[in-house]
């Protein structure tokens, strides 16, 4: 998996807090609104700055991610098939991540500069550590494309020698739960991420 799509991935999962950051410069810049433009500008250059610097970079994250799962799924670029041995859904978002987004909010003051700083920062730490390690998040991005990551044991058949493969994050858009013993084919990411290429039941 490319560094670029592990950058969106990750950017949107912190798709809550960018929210919720979005809101309270809002209502800062909101609460100090002059009655000219030049005023409200320099008033709150740097809440602005940050403002549209995140707009930006979501907007983006949130289109290529998008665009990157319609485009496997549509062009079925299947890269092999693996049988579920054990399935079990990622909670990463209820438990890790609910923390992370919490945090920022507790400790960082968005609307000074210091603090802005500050949390880059320790952004960029995050996004060192995640992108390093392949971690791969359930988020609501996700969520809103019919999509969970799943956490799985899979075997998969390669040059006529059959690998397990333990604690995989499968991304899905079928209940891998109930799928325990069938095969399904997948977009191979770096053998440890896969995107399932099976439609959901129904369609």
């Amino acid at each position: 998996m490319s560094k670029f799509f592990r950058w969106n991935m990750l950017v949107t999962s912190f798709i809550p807090l960018w929210i919720s950051i979005i809101f309270v410069l809002l209502w800062d810049i909101n609460s100090r609104c002059y009655s000219n433009i030049c005023s409200l500008l320099k008033g709150n250059s740097v809440q602005i700055g940050f403002l549209i610097f995140i707009v930006i970079i979501l907007v983006i994250s949130t289109v290529a991610v998008i665009r990157f799962l319609s485009h496997k799924r549509k062009q079925n670029e299947v890269s092999g098939y693996g049988k579920i041995i054990s399935a079990q859904k990622s909670a990463t978002l209820v438990t890790d991540f609910l923390l992370t987004y919490i945090m920022p909010l507790i400790a960082f003051d968005f609307t000074d500069l210091r603090d802005i700083i500050l949390f880059l920062l320790y952004f960029l730490l995050i996004v060192f550590l995640n992108i390093r390690n392949g971690n791969v998040y359930t988020n609501i991005l996700f969520e809103f494309m019919g999509y969970r990551v799943y956490i799985c044991n899979i075997e998969r058949n390669i040059t006529g020698k059959t690998y397990l493969f333990s604690d995989c994050s499968i991304i899905s858009k079928e209940n891998l739960t109930g799928k325990i013993g069938q095969d399904f084919p997948h977009f191979d990411f770096d053998n440890s991420t896969y995107l399932n290429l099976n439609p959901p039941k129904g369609n």
